[in-house]
Order: C-alpha cells, then sequence, then structure tokens
C-alpha cells in the first residue's frame, strides 16, 4: 500500500554532510548540521529496501560553523521520520500563520485579530476530480474560523487566506495560549490528508528609540544564550531536555532566549511556544 502513496524521509539535523543512499542510489547530498532536510522515496519503496546514510563531519571551511568554541560532533543527532501521506497532500512544512493586527478587546470574551495564512499544496497529477483546501482554526473545540478554497489541477500551488477571529487572547510569556489550524486536502469529498499547525496569536515590533513592543505595549526583555549541547549527550539532546531548558530559564525570571549560534531543533521552537518564552 505505501508503494503508491507519498514517502518522504526527514532528517531533522545530521552533522554536517549527508549522503543518503536508497537501494544502492545516491538520492540526496545535504550540507549543513543544523537544518533539516527531506528524501523524496515516492515510487522507488519495494517490499524490502536498504538504506545507507554516510555522514563526514571533517572541517570544511565553506561550511558554517568554521571556528570557535562550537564542538564539531558527527552524526545523526536529530529525530529522522518516515512521513506517509497521499500523492495530493499538504507540501512538507506547507503551512504558515502570522498575525496581521491585533484588535482591542471585546468585551470580557478576549480580543480579535485579523490572521493570515499561507498553505503550500501538493497535487497528484493524474487527479481529475474537485480539489479543495478545507482550514479551520480552533481554540480547543470551539471553530474560532473557517474556509474551503477550490484547488487549481496544478501539481505545487500555495494558497493565501485572511481570518477575522474573535474572543481570543494573545501569545505573551506571561499568559502563552495556543491555538490550533486544521488543514485539509479534499478530493470529491474525500479526506486525502490533514496537517495540524499550532500557533500564538501576538504582534511584536522594534522601535529605534522605544524599544521592543509585544501586543501593542512595550515590554522588556531579559533573557540567555542557550546552546543546543548537554553534558553526557552532547548534540544529541533528548526532547524532555529540551523542555527542562526552556523551563530552567523561565524558573530564573528570563522571558527570551538566543538560540546559540545556529538553527535549533523545531522541537525547541514549540518548546518556548508552549512554555513562554520568546525565542
Amino acid at each position: 500500500k505505501e508503494r503508491d502513496q507519498k514517502l518522504l524521509l526527514e532528517f531533522s539535523g545530521v552533522f554536517q554532510v549527508a549522503e543518503v543512499y536508497w537501494n544502492g542510489e545516491l538520492l540526496k547530498v545535504h550540507k549543513g548540521g543544523y537544518t533539516p532536510f527531506v528524501v523524496e522515496l515516492t515510487g522507488k519503496a519495494e517490499a524490502e529496501n536498504d538504506l545507507v546514510v554516510c555522514v563526514n563531519n571533517l572541517w570544511n571551511g565553506r561550511i558554517a560553523p568554521r571556528a570557535g568554541e562550537h564542538q564539531f560532533n558527527g552524526g545523526i543527532y536529530r529525530d529522522v521520520r518516515l512521513i506517509v501521506s497521499s500523492k495530493s497532500c499538504i507540501d512538507w512544512h506547507g503551512t504558515f500563520i502570522y498575525t496581521k493586527e491585533l484588535l482591542e478587546e471585546t468585551g470580557k470574551q478576549g480580543m480579535s485579530a485579523v490572521l493570515g495564512a499561507e498553505t503550500t499544496v501538493l497535487l497528484e497529477e493524474k487527479k481529475t476530480g474537485k480539489a479543495v483546501l478545507c482550514t479551520r482554526l480552533l481554540d480547543g473545540e470551539r471553530i474560532l474560523a473557517e474556509e474551503e478554497r477550490p484547488l487549481k489541477t496544478a501539481d505545487r500551488q500555495t494558497v493565501k487566506q485572511r481570518f477575522e477571529v474573535e474572543g481570543i487572547h494573545p501569545w505573551s510569556p506571561e499568559t502563552p495560549v495556543l491555538y490550533q489550524m486544521v488543514s485539509e486536502v479534499l478530493v470529491d469529498g474525500k479526506v486525502q490528508d490533514s496537517f495540524f499547525t499550532g500557533f500564538g496569536i501576538r504582534t511584536a515590533t522594534f522601535d529605534p528609540e522605544q524599544g521592543f513592543f509585544l501586543n501593542g505595549k512595550h515590554y522588556d526583555i531579559l533573557g540567555a544564550n542557550v546552546h543546543q549541547d548537554h553534558a553526557g549527550w552532547a548534540d544529541a539532546v533528548t526532547h524532555a531536555g529540551i523542555y527542562r531548558d526552556v523551563r530552567l530559564i523561565k524558573e530564573c525570571g528570563m522571558n527570551f532566549i538566543r538560540g546559540s549560534h545556529y538553527p535549533h531543533h523545531m522541537v525547541f521552537a514549540q518548546a518556548c511556544d508552549r512554555e513562554g518564552i520568546l525565542f
């Protein structure tokens, strides 16, 4: 069954040059130890398969980091996932939702906001049915907004949407309220793929004279640098260890983390959102 579906092999981090071979064929060369990447396996799966990943962590002056206090640990040190979906689906990291405008309070029920969403959809080339993107914004089980958009027969397309929501509470370190966007691709009324995106509703601006503003109000930032390595684990830290670090920073009375000096694990960003830390 999986041979007829879309297959992606996702690496969250490999330090620092990775060559991925599938059944003897070189499918991917990725350079850079901190950025995630995927390998397309669609149409290549057999009943039995050989996967070989060759990793090289020799110093390379053309690939960051080049010097300093960085540890040049080698290997597959972050999560690896096999993503299985319909060929008509939400693209990898294909959802983006942001706050366009945060409005005044609408009574005890909270505030209102204008949100923008961009969703990249892949449609199977030979599909001839009616395809739509259904997007729902949820506060628990409560539907904040919902919209269906027809999809073209193109292979790849990005749908832009605008939502007005009421009764929301803006995200801040003091009140890290999160909502959820559910994105569904339907063909002839049948759901082909569903993707869930957690998000906070917030605005952030910097003023050269007055400083930082969160949700329209002046906000003092107090924080620290955080590297990804742990004693005894090197860079291969666990999800629980990531959440522990974020909570420790929060318990110290801080509200901000600077990720030093590279893209951190996606789980680190999620932990900051959930625990209430600007990142």
